[in-house]
């Protein structure tokens, strides 16, 4: 039964889903999407392990290098992030595992659901329901809409730490990989243009690529940034070739904590701009209800002496006037507060 729900709401489309989660405040730890990612492409990994070590134990064919460094990667299968992960069920290209995976994903997050009795998330999502149902064609467009929405743990990127970043990637990963990483967090690469970072890259790439001559390597050691990226792109050289994975993997933790403090810090100062706010709201309520209090004592005790209904009246119409008036400051000052911070 949470088979059949699950593989309903897969077709939902991941844009309106992102939506709703957030409208509801709503996230969940980017390990259930890995989790089901892992579930999903393992046996198929651990198909392809047995038969890429029998290749390398094959003394008449010898393995080619190719399935050799496919073996080195697959061999780390356990440490992968979730770009790894993502990566790894779109090599297969299969409808059949994207399909298996989007159920997955759907029973677990239907279960957190049902468990903490959302029901009016259910409901939205329902909803949704009715229109003409999406095909999705790959992980990696599926799931990047919804980026927002699964979360990271302190001190962890992509679903692991930041040392087994460091430690796999370069073992495991190539700089293509590495730039997707970038790009899911909105991170540029390389962050470091400075004239001495650019100089060591670039003379050390074309010394690598034996196209350094004594005339290129004064130029080099004189020139601006501008002039320095003018060079790379005479020689068709990006400059994330300049860095090796260890270097664009530090990059990418630095811009990912900086980011990730900013955040916080932005948080923290909005929550006690709020406080303040609503404290100063509710003295200023408790201060209203007071003049009310006075203006209908005052009001009373000079009721006790008027003899006529004329001047009854007229009181009567002059406390009606003021506590419009206090209502209507308190009105004013809740929308601007809703104007300024909401």
């Amino acid at each position: 039964m949470k088979e059949i729900q699950g593989k309903s709401y897969s077709y939902l489309s991941p844009i309106s889903i992102n939506e709703i989660f957030l409208k509801h405040n709503i996230t969940f730890s980017r390990l259930i999407r890995m989790n089901a990612l892992k579930t999903i492409v393992k046996p198929k990994i651990d198909k392809e392990l047995v038969e890429l070590k029998a290749k390398k134990k094959d003394l008449v064919q010898p393995i080619s290098e190719k399935d050799l460094k496919r073996l080195r990667r697959i061999e780390k299968f356990d440490f992968f992030s979730e770009v790894q992960l993502e990566n790894a069920m779109e090599y297969y290209h299969s409808s059949v595992l994207n399909e298996s995976y989007f159920t997955l994903l759907w029973e677990m997050i239907l279960t957190y659901l049902n468990d903490t009795n959302k029901q009016d998330v259910l409901q939205e999502l329902n909803l949704i329901q009715s229109s003409v149902p999406l095909e999705h064609h790959g992980v990696i467009a599926y799931n990047r809409p919804m980026n927002d929405i699964f979360v990271d743990d302190d001190n962890d990127l992509d679903g692991i730490s930041y040392e087994m970043l460091r430690n796999y990637y370069e073992l495991t990963s190539n700089k293509k990989e590495v730039v997707q990483l970038a790009d899911k967090y909105h991170i540029l690469i390389p962050a470091n243009t400075s004239k001495a970072f650019l100089r060591e890259k670039v003379t050390l790439m074309l010394k690598k690529r034996s196209q350094l001559t004594d005339e290129l390597l004064s130029k080099i050691n004189n020139a601006t940034v501008p002039v320095l990226k003018e060079i790379l792109k005479e020689f068709n050289i990006e400059q994330q070739d300049l860095l090796t994975i260890s270097e664009m993997i530090d990059m990418i933790i630095s811009s990912y904590e900086k980011k990730r403090n900013e955040n916080m810090k932005d948080n923290n100062e909005l929550n006690t701009v709020q406080k303040d706010v609503q404290n100063l709201s509710t003295s200023l309520l408790q201060q209203i209800l007071m003049n009310q209090q006075l203006i209908l004592q005052s009001l009373e005790n000079f009721n006790e002496g008027v003899k006529t209904d004329k001047k009854k009246k007229l009181l009567d119409r002059i406390f009606n006037y003021v506590v419009i008036f206090l209502i209507g400051v308190v009105f004013v000052f809740w929308i601007f507060y809703a104007i300024t911070y909401l």
